[in-house]
């Protein structure tokens, strides 16, 4: 599984997360919010400007998910 980040629409990073070792939902729920938390420090000269902010997304096929407010459906993003 892949973790995408978008600002202003634009792909700025592909990160792939591994949860070896994450046995508990909260144990990786915590990862996966590490993980964006620097995703964001390193792109925070991308997040400056009005309006622009960060928007996730975990790319499964078929999977629907809610990041950043809004709705997703994997693979509804151009690459």
């Amino acid at each position: 599984m892949y973790l995408k980040m978008y600002v202003s629409g634009l792909l700025v990073a592909v990160v792939p997360l591994n949860y070896n070792g994450l046995h508990t939902p909260q144990e990786r729920v915590s990862y996966l919010q590490g993980t964006m938390q620097v995703l964001c420090e390193e792109h925070e000269d991308l997040l400056q400007g009005p309006g622009a902010r960060p928007e996730f997304l975990l790319d499964r096929t078929g999977e629907t998910l809610l990041i950043g407010g809004q709705s997703h459906r994997a693979g509804s993003f151009p690459n």
